[in-house]
């Protein structure tokens, strides 16, 4: 009996997505791949009717496999759930509401023979709700290398923008809580830590769809914030199991941070009711050995002073951000008036 070999497995988170779910699987399944692969679709609790296209979906092709929570228990483990099913030799996770470009498996698939990379990674293209198009040219030349320094930067912001050997999800602290928000940071940080070889890749594979209804996009700085407690316990277990130089700890630990400073401006400007609570979740992150005191000061400056914290946004995600940020202040303040 011949055994047929998995090539790529696909991992498809599922919350309420039945408006973008089928465009998602359309662009996969019609993939013209010379190989094999699955889809495996996981069902996190979803109030609507995402349970139900999937199973129809199914009945045309029995490559979708899917599972159920049954319950929300949170995007990382509905990820490590869809990884503990794959059998693929390589795992790709693609998110519900985004899609595929055309010859993006027999690409990559390719490019993992020809290289035996333990990890590719490539550029995307965001798209808006109206169709307009950003091409994310964080890649610009292609390169093999054993060098984790030269290809840390590539690697956050997302979980989608790679494919790995199926070894590297073995036993990994990813997975091990439930959170959305910050999840890209510890499954990139890990696989970036038990990979030893690295193709970067300046081709556009991905479409990410900025959807303003998403988890991420609701979040409030004070949820932001408490999440962000478990987040770094986790980072402290990713740094006792796999002792990173001291330099790729500095990079991961910059990275966790900047997303606290953007927090910060949005409490200061935009949320100003969550401040006392932000403070006090600030405060238990803090606690973390891993943070010095040096770093715990530059956030408190910014929590007390907002115009510094405009700045340093202006500097770490671009003058564009924080005037988006002034501007919603601005917004909203006239909102109040008009209303009073």
């Amino acid at each position: 009996m011949k055994v047929i070999v998995t090539n790529i497995s696909i991992i498809i988170p599922v919350y309420n997505s039945e408006n973008q779910i089928e465009k998602c699987l359309d662009s996969i399944f019609s993939q013209d791949f010379s190989g094999v692969f699955e889809v495996i679709a996981v069902d996190d609790g979803s109030c609507d009717k995402s349970i139900e296209i999937l199973k129809k979906y199914q009945e045309n092709d029995p490559r979708l496999k899917i599972i159920e929570h049954g319950i929300n228990r949170k995007l990382s483990v509905a990820r490590a759930t869809g990884m503990k099913a794959a059998t693929g030799d390589y795992i790709m996770h693609v998110d519900s509401d985004d899609w595929l470009m055309p010859g993006v498996l027999d690409n990559l698939h390719k490019k993992c023979i020809l290289t035996n990379a333990d990890v590719v990674v490539f550029n995307y293209i965001k798209e808006t709700r109206k169709g307009k198009r950003t091409f994310v040219h964080s890649i610009k030349n292609e390169l093999f290398t054993k060098d984790k320094l030269k290809v840390q930067s590539f690697f956050y912001g997302a979980v989608w923008n790679k494919i790995v050997k199926k070894e590297l999800i073995e036993k990994m602290v990813y997975g091990e809580y439930g959170y959305n928000s910050t999840e890209d940071l510890i499954y990139c940080s890990e696989i970036l830590l038990k990979a030893h070889t690295f193709l970067l890749l300046p081709k556009y594979l991905y479409v990410y769809f900025k959807n303003t209804q998403s988890i991420s996009s609701s979040y409030t700085p004070s949820k932001y914030l408490s999440d962000q407690i478990v987040i770094i316990k986790t980072i402290e277990l990713l740094f006792d199991k796999y002792c990173p130089q001291e330099e790729i700890i500095n990079n991961i630990l910059n990275y966790f941070e900047k997303w606290i400073f953007l927090f910060i401006a949005k409490i200061n400007f935009l949320f100003k009711s969550d401040f006392a609570k932000s403070k006090t979740y600030i405060s238990n992150i803090y606690r973390s050995s891993l943070l010095t005191q040096n770093r715990f000061d530059k956030i408190i400056v910014c929590m007390n002073n907002r115009f510094e914290s405009l700045c340093i946004v202006a500097r770490l995600f671009g003058l564009r951000t924080s005037i988006w940020i002034l501007y919603m202040n601005f917004r909203k303040k006239l909102l109040k008036n008009n209303f009073e």
